[in-house]
């Protein structure tokens, strides 16, 4: 898939989490809910399913949504990641895109 046609995909993937993720904190605030508890493992297990059924449908088989929703904070810490020479700072869905579909060294290897 180019990059142009996964934005929008991933724009839904992004504010879906981002969504969830507001309201379990908010929920979590009221309640005292901890991240141990069965709701909170129930969520977080639904998100991951989501991020792989996502990244399959994207093409992205070196999972970096994964590593974008988890590490980089949805892109919040601008961590820098990319191949071999060419490294950049991954802050938005299209750089994220770019990271998906970037040229990639013959022998597959990532960040």
């Amino acid at each position: 898939m180019k990059a142009e046609e996964m934005i929008p995909i991933l724009n839904q993937w992004r504010d879906d989490m981002i969504e969830v993720d507001m309201h379990m904190q908010a929920l979590a605030r009221v309640t005292g809910m901890s991240p141990d508890s069965l709701l909170w493992t129930a969520v977080s297990g639904t998100q991951e399913r989501l991020t792989r059924a996502t990244e399959h449908i994207v093409g992205d088989t070196c999972q970096w949504m994964s590593w974008f929703w988890l590490e980089n904070d949805m892109g919040m810490k601008g961590m820098d990641a990319g191949y071999q020479d060419d490294m950049r700072p991954i802050k938005t869905v299209e750089d994220l895109a770019w990271l998906i579909t970037g040229d990639r060294p013959a022998d597959g290897a990532g960040a």
